[in-house]
């Protein structure tokens, strides 16, 4: 096939997939970020629906979070019904609730305002689009860019290389005062490692968990390495090139074990049904035949997916940098959700676990709230944790209410 019939045949197979989704006797809407994934849908759903399409949207106080001026955009565009929701910080008071709802210790913080939609679009429909899925079947995450970066950086001369490194170890950590510092320190800790060992979504680094582990812990687990099942997946296929490799990675783990685990435990809680285009069988078993060079071509990542989505939607969308669905955790910690962090994370109960040595605790949770490091995301992950073994381990009357509450038989 010639590159205009791969263009062709993506818009055709996309469209498709969201056509064969709409079929229902129950209201139904779209979740809206701005991205390119739930902005192709919607534009989609509004080729086929037309006018009026039910669209969903939450936002942050704090600017570089909020994504709310890009969905306008496309519910501007498309005509559609546009229901925006901002999340407050008191809105971590449903961290309990969460933990219940999601069955098990879970790190992504992205599930309070997936939920939050959720409960916004349930009001007003029954069944949900999202985008999920398309940035690993086109190959859309900061992770395919970050190994073209790395591949650059090995060309630098080594003892340059070394030079760079002896340098930002030095650098502060904190986010509060140059983010830019702290991703460029973040790259080049990560750059160095073979491909396999480069996982750039790691909240804590093997090295701080050995620090961080107590000696009970350690006893019990060893010097295991968490990255090292990576290395087995990669080793396992390592006769694909290296975009191909990372796909395969995202399919078997940050989809099923994250993404898909967000989506549906939060609109489930909320009598609300999830599909997904991009999840199509079909159009995953299509995609995985495209040759790379279609997926990530120069630093343009999703190039067939752009490419095919240029008739239908604005050029700011399309070009606009990879936000994902981040959280203000770092600001939350330092504010609102300090006391409450704190509360949990050194108290007697949560430092009787064993799990962690008390000082590492109150050494993150101190430098944390100086701005020397940004550690929302380790105390977001501590935090669900000890919530996780408060619900299901030290209160089981909560769980006993929880589950009469919902219905279920119990023993």
């Amino acid at each position: 096939m010639s590159e205009r019939d791969w263009i062709q045949d993506t818009k055709k197979r996309l469209t498709d997939c969201v056509q064969a989704r709409l079929i229902s006797d129950v209201p139904i809407g779209a979740f809206l970020s701005g991205g390119l994934d739930s902005s192709a849908i919607v534009g989609l759903m509004s080729k086929v629906m037309g006018k009026g399409v039910r669209t969903f949207s939450i936002g942050f106080r704090e600017n570089s979070f909020d994504e709310l001026r890009y969905a306008r955009i496309i519910a501007e565009q498309f005509e559609t019904e546009h229901h925006e929701f901002i999340v407050e910080s008191n809105a971590a008071d449903l961290l309990s609730d969460l933990v219940w709802y999601l069955d098990e210790p879970f790190a992504d913080a992205s599930v309070l305002p997936t939920y939050l939609l959720a409960q916004l679009a349930s009001s007003h429909v029954k069944v949900v689009l999202t985008g999920d899925g398309g940035d690993e079947s086109f190959a859309g995450y900061e992770s395919y860019l970050g190994e073209q970066y790395s591949h650059l950086y090995g060309k630098i001369p080594w003892p340059l290389r070394r030079v760079l490194e002896a340098v930002f170890s030095k650098a502060p950590e904190s986010s509060k005062r140059n983010a830019v510092l702290r991703r460029a320190k973040r790259f080049l800790e990560k750059a160095e490692l073979p491909l396999e060992y480069r996982e750039w979504r790691l909240i804590f680094s093997h090295a701080a968990k050995q620090a961080f582990y107590s000696d009970d812990l350690k006893a019990s687990i060893g010097t295991q390495n968490s990255l090292e099942c990576r290395a087995r997946a990669f080793e396992a296929n390592q006769l694909f090139d290296w975009v191909v490799q990372l796909q395969l990675w995202d399919f078997q783990t940050y989809l099923p074990d994250d993404l898909m685990v967000k989506t549906d435990r939060a609109t489930m809680a909320n009598g609300l049904e999830a599909r997904t285009p991009f999840l199509d069988h079909h159009l995953i078993e299509w995609s995985a035949g495209l040759p790379s060079d279609f997926k990530v071509r120069g630093w343009k990542t999703k190039y067939i997916l752009k490419e095919s989505l240029k008739s239908l939607l604005p050029a700011k969308i399309l070009q606009r940098p990879k936000q994902g669905f981040s959280v203000p955790v770092s600001a939350w910690f330092r504010g609102e959700l300090r006391e409450m962090s704190e509360d949990l994370l050194l108290s007697p109960n949560s430092s009787n676990r064993g799990y962690f040595r008390r000082d590492q605790v109150e050494a993150l949770l101190r430098a944390h709230v100086r701005g020397e490091a940004d550690h929302g995301h380790k105390l977001w992950s501590l935090v669900n944790l000890e919530l996780w073994h408060q619900n299901f381990s030290d209160n089981a009357k909560r769980g006993l209410s929880m589950l009469n509450q919902h219905g279920h038989v119990c023993d």
